[in-house]
This record gives structure tokens, sequence and C-alpha cells, in this order.
């Protein structure tokens, strides 16, 4: 097919009066009941459950009435009907309790009939976007959320594939954060986090695992983590999609990550996005005429170190130059901080290394895939 060039006959889904579809319907899974005024969700099958603590579920609306299914998954008669509308459900407690100041996010479901502002460390689905706080008779309290992938009232989060760049506070401390429900929110870059920053994990044990996430409310100096809305685990995004970090940070300030992936995609929570800054700098002074760059940047599968003089002293022998090496036949190994190196020589050329130059060099890591 090709763009129209004259008007064309396109029908419209359910009513006329429906502007997205108001009533879906999804074979129910085998053994399974849904109850009228909860949330329905589908599972990895295409068959629909009630909405439950579960990342990889998709979230549709509200149950319009009971149905319950037997032994074997397939369409219960009457049919299941899934209205994508607008509807107010419980609120979260604690960590992902919805205030006023929520209005507008997303929310994710803790089970089929209550929704939280986060998604608990990548365990939730997504529910919809947050359209109101009950403030009167049974509604007070409960939280008006918008559903639907059609619905005029939620942007389609998958649209975050399209984005080039996010931005967030600064890069979490080295190392594995053991506890997204625990971080120790000091010291991340030489930056103390608070509730609300956006904080990027980039050397997790388990990789999949790197990526922004929002810092909740902190206690005894630990705080919980949640996906932020735009790097919500589940969702879909292209390679090349970069977090700029800001200008704080002893290391890491003013520098951009991007996921280098070789792949057009990957699923956030699921995917190694392989996130690496694409440059990072820093000064550092030579020892009897060398240095190791290992504990400051991260090295990807493919990285250039560019090397200038910052401060001369006793180089006069230094007549070939400053090289980067990596000290030894296997290469660069992508990595974490400290578990790749490069070693920075002044050489007095043929590979003898001038011990006398204790210069200071301006380094740069450049990453690509």
């Amino acid at each position: 097919m090709s763009a129209a060039t004259k008007d064309i006959k396109s029908d419209q889904v359910d009513t006329p009066e429906a502007v997205y579809p108001r009533h879906l319907t999804f074979p129910v899974e085998a053994s399974t009941t849904l109850y009228a005024g909860t949330m329905v969700a589908t599972n990895a099958a295409g068959n629909a459950v009630p909405a439950s603590a579960n990342s990889a579920l998709r979230v549709w609306g509200r149950c319009e009435r009971t149905v319950t299914q037997g032994a074997v998954a397939g369409v219960t008669n009457p049919p299941l009907l899934v209205h994508s509308g607008a509807f107010y459900l419980n609120n979260g407690a604690g960590a992902q309790a919805i205030s006023a100041a929520d209005v507008g996010k997303y929310c994710f479901a803790i089970d089929d009939n209550t929704v939280g502002i986060g998604d608990a460390a990548g365990t939730l689905p997504l529910a919809g976007v947050i359209l109101a706080i009950g403030i009167s008779g049974e509604e007070t309290g409960k939280i008006g959320v918008g559903f639907g992938m059609a619905s005029p009232y939620q942007a389609n989060p998958l649209l975050a594939s399209a984005s080039s760049a996010f931005r967030a506070r600064n890069i979490a401390a080295a190392g594995n954060v053991a506890s997204l429900a625990a971080f120790t929110v000091a010291g991340n870059d030489g930056v103390t986090n608070v509730a609300g920053d956006v904080v990027v994990l980039a050397e997790q044990t388990a990789p999949e695992a790197n990526g922004p996430y929002v810092v909740g409310t902190v206690a005894a100096g630990v705080a919980p983590l949640t996906r932020p809305d735009w790097w919500s685990t589940g969702t879909t995004l292209k390679t090349g999609v970069a977090i700029a970090i800001g200008g704080e940070g002893t290391v890491f300030k003013n520098t951009r990550w991007r996921a280098l992936l070789a792949a057009a995609s990957f699923v956030v929570g699921t995917t190694d996005p392989k996130l690496y800054p694409e440059e990072v700098s820093g000064a550092t002074a030579l020892v009897a005429g060398t240095f190791t760059i290992s504990t400051v940047p991260i090295f990807s599968a493919n990285s250039q170190v560019a090397l200038t003089r910052k401060i001369a002293n006793t180089s006069t022998l230094t007549v070939g130059g400053y090289h980067p090496t990596t000290g030894g036949a296997t290469g660069i190994t992508a990595g974490v901080r400290g578990t790749a190196a490069v070693i920075v020589e002044a050489t007095v050329g043929a590979g003898t290394i001038n011990v006398a130059d204790i210069s200071t060099l301006h380094w740069t890591v450049i990453n690509q895939a």
C-alpha cells in the first residue's frame, strides 16, 4: 500500500460514539476467575488474567462482568468484556502511595484492584496514567486511572523508544548495588541523592538491571529504587538511546551514557543494554613514566584512548611520545571499573619507558559498540 492521495473509507472500531474501543475481549486463562470492577491483564499466551505483581503482564482495563474459565483456556460464555476507559481504584501504601503531585504520571498494578506510583524494582506491570485523586464519597482517596493503549488519556509508553536522550542527576557508586529496596544515597560519584532524583546504575552484577532509577523516600541513609516511566521494566527501547548526566559528580559529571547493544532494540529488565559513557575524561600524573587507567572509567568492547600533555615535567627524553597499551595481547575487555585497564607509557623509543617523566596527562576514553 502507499500514502493516500484522495479521501478513503476507514471504518470506526466499536460504536460510533467511541473514539477508542470501548469493550475489548480476550480468551481467559485456564482455571481463572475475573471479577467485575477489577483490572484485567493478559499474560504471555495472550490469555486474560487478574492484574498482579508480575511485570510480564499487560494491563488493559476494567472487567465489566464476572467470568470463570474451566480447566482449558479459551473464550467464556458470555464472553469477557474489558472496558479501556478511566476508573477509580485503590491506592497503594507506603512507598507505593500515590499523591496529588503524581497526577499525570504512570501508575503500576499491585493487584487486580490496587495501583502504586512505582514499579517496585521492576516487579509490577504498567497500569495506566494517573488522572485524579478522589475527593468525595466512595471515591475519596482512590486513584482515577486512564487505561487502554488507544485511550486519549494515556500516552503510549513505547513512544519513549524514539527519544534520543533522557536525563539523570548522577551515576551510582562504583560496584554492585546489593538491593534496589535499600539503595545507599551517599557517596554516589560524590553526590548524596535525595528523594525524586534519577540515578543511573551502570555496574550491576546482573547487567540487565543497569539503567536509570528514581530514588524513593530516604530513611536512615537508604531509599528504594524504582524505574522511571520512560525506562519502565518490560518497555522496548531502541538501541542508541542516551542518558545525559548533570553537572555534579566527581568523575562522570556532564557525561552521556548510551545503550551500545548490537541490536535494533532491547527490553528493559530483560536485556543487557550495554550501557557505557560515550566519553569520560580525567587528568593523571605519570609515576616513573607510566600510569594505569582502570578504577575511573568504564570500557566498552571497542574503546579508544586519547592523550594530551597537561603539565610537562622532565619529559625531554620522551621522544617516542605517550602511548596507551593494554599491557598484553588480549586487548581491552569490556567491563566495569577495575576489571579492565589501559596502561599509559612515556616512551624513549622502541618500547623503552622514560622513567624520568612525571608529566600530568589529560586522557579521554571514547566508547563505541
